[in-house]
């Protein structure tokens, strides 16, 4: 179980931050004005002004809605885990991953961020590995410890999630699941149905990139379906860790705490997190 981190940082040992850096910090939550601020989650912003003497510092809030994995991640140097590229020409035909943006969280819209003044005392680096370029070009920190591994992004997700940074931790986890969920010959996966009902259905053939043929496993019918519309997850094969149900439940807990969080003043989100 992943258990929320409170921070033990005093004055004389918080490092210095500037304008233009990307940090982490506490931020209240719209849906309870009584909560402790070791209790508020925690998200990144960048700093605009700094006030040594107030300590205090002006930022910009990111919009909450998780961002999604950019492909760069799975864009794995050479002599690295090659089944980790979402690049798969190289690999046999019959494996791809599936090209959406993400799998099970909502990929919402957008908005320009909110400025607010926060103590200086609330603010955090960024944990090594999250040392990307914000715009996600994949420019990689020498600091950086790059992920390559489903576990290795589910760790990752993890130390977000004990620091209650559930928009952050959502696209690790979404990360470590894509990596986990390949379409191949003979694997199962979970299907729309069309009415809302996921299905599991058997892979017959992987005809492209876009179109595969299954057979349903309650019926025995067969259809071609879109593998990157139609398809919402492929069971992980051997999967004796169960390393991709424990990344489907901690997932699970961000989106909830999102739609508590960043939902309690639009419904419409509230609602996208929690489908």
């Amino acid at each position: 179980m992943v258990r929320a981190m409170e921070s033990t940082k005093t004055p004389s040992d918080s490092p210095q931050f500037t304008p233009g850096s990307a940090v982490r910090a506490a931020r209240q939550p719209t849906n309870d004005d009584d909560q402790a601020r070791s209790q508020w989650p925690r998200c990144r912003g960048t700093i605009l002004t700094v006030s040594e003497n107030d300590g205090l510092a002006s930022i910009i809030w990111n919009d909450m809605a998780p961002i999604p994995p950019p492909s760069s991640w799975f864009n794995v140097p050479d002599g690295d885990n090659a089944s980790c590229s979402k690049n798969t020409t190289h690999r046999h035909r019959s494996m791809q991953m599936i090209q959406r943006p993400f799998l099970v969280t909502p990929n919402l819209d957008r908005g320009d961020g909110k400025e607010e003044e926060v103590p200086l005392s609330s603010l955090d680096s960024l944990l090594p590995f999250e040392l990307i370029d914000d715009n996600h070009t994949g420019r990689v920190s020498e600091a950086s410890s790059f992920a390559t591994t489903p576990s290795a992004f589910k760790e990752q997700g993890d130390a977000l999630l004990r620091l209650r940074d559930y928009s952050a931790a959502a696209t690790r986890y979404e990360a470590a699941l894509a990596l986990t969920s390949s379409i191949g010959l003979g694997g199962t996966i979970v299907l729309n149905d069309g009415t809302g009902r996921p299905v599991l259905a058997e892979i017959d053939c992987i005809e492209d990139d876009v179109q595969i043929d299954i057979t349903f496993v309650d019926s025995g019918e067969e259809k071609t379906v879109h593998a990157s519309t139609d398809v919402l997850l492929c069971l992980m094969e051997d999967d004796d860790d169960r390393i991709q149900e424990r990344i489907l439940l901690n997932l699970s807990r961000c989106l909830l705490q999102l739609a508590d969080i960043d939902g309690s003043a639009d419904h419409v989100r509230a609602t996208k997190y929690r489908k």
